[in-house]
């Protein structure tokens, strides 16, 4: 079986500082993208609020790689 290892959510502002996940200079728009070359893997915590859109789902898809597991 396949282990998979994340963060509950990848936009999470705290984490970016220097001595965290994300660097102090990265755009939010970017963090998607930068967190997943770091894991394979993150929870939709957000799901729990609303459902996101099908351009959102593909959005999220299109900046993450392959086979990277929401």
């Amino acid at each position: 079986a396949d282990i998979y290892i994340g963060l509950s959510g990848s936009s999470y502002t705290p984490r970016q500082v220097s001595t965290r996940l994300f660097p102090p200079a990265l755009k939010k728009a970017d963090f998607l993208g930068y967190y997943s070359t770091r894991y394979r893997t993150v929870e939709l915590d957000g799901m729990w609020f609303r459902r996101p859109t099908l351009s959102t789902v593909t959005n999220w898809t299109d900046r993450t790689p392959d086979p990277f597991v929401f």
